[in-house]
């Protein structure tokens, strides 16, 4: 059944795979998300259509059923958490309650495109708003995100981060490559660069100096 519906298409490109549990894979597929175990059947162990879905993310450090999603109907944040512990066979969808609309940050790039997401440890979370990322702490109620990253340059398209070195690097459509030190995270409110006129910003007045942290390098200018 599931062969007569992937040859029903025109074409279905594969558009994301990453490593599931020690045992399996993700992919992505239009706006379909699989998870498959080679442990098991063929047939896929999760399988399930989220309009908009962009990019997926497992978090590795902790827990593989507890997937991040990055879309653009995931309401203003862009993000959403999957949780396939519980909510039978379709897991339980929880999306940031973000009642003051989206960050005045974020400028007017490609319609607030949401093009990646990445687990940075247990708890935190990071996706892409237009030109901004936004770092979660999934504990919060408060449906804020704990952190905005501000390259100030084009839309970025791609996240990756380091654990080692607890660093996120950053790639946009205008070639840039950005390193961010994050080891000040608990601390930070906002993530500047650290050279340039971005890394200048204006304050607001109830802003204080040592919420914004400007750890953002340049490693390759578009």
């Amino acid at each position: 059944n599931l062969d007569s519906w992937l040859q029903s298409f025109a074409s279905l490109p594969v558009r994301d795979v990453k490593p599931w549990n020690d045992c399996g894979f993700t992919s992505l597929v239009n706006d379909s998300l699989f998870i498959y175990d080679l442990n098991r059947s063929k047939a896929p162990q999760f399988l399930q259509s989220f309009p908009g879905l962009e990019a997926v993310s497992v978090n590795r450090f902790s827990n593989p059923y507890l997937l991040s999603l990055c879309g653009s109907q995931f309401g203003n944040s862009g993000v959403a958490l999957l949780d396939l512990r519980s909510g039978g066979n379709n897991g339980n969808l929880y999306i940031p309650d973000c009642n003051n609309g989206t960050s005045p940050h974020i400028r007017s790039v490609n319609n607030y495109s949401h093009h990646d997401c990445t687990w940075i440890d247990e708890y935190h979370l990071a996706n892409c708003v237009g030109d901004t990322v936004k770092i979660w702490d999934i504990r919060s109620t408060g449906g804020e995100a704990q952190c905005d990253i501000l390259p100030m340059k084009g839309c970025i398209e791609s996240l990756t981060y380091n654990s080692d070195y607890k660093t996120l690097y950053t790639g946009d459509d205008q070639g840039n490559i950005i390193s961010w030190d994050l080891t000040g995270l608990g601390s930070m409110k906002k993530g500047t660069l650290a050279q340039g006129f971005n890394s200048i910003l204006v304050q607001d007045t109830q802003e204080l100096l040592h919420d914004v942290s400007q750890c953002g390098n340049i490693i390759v200018n578009g």
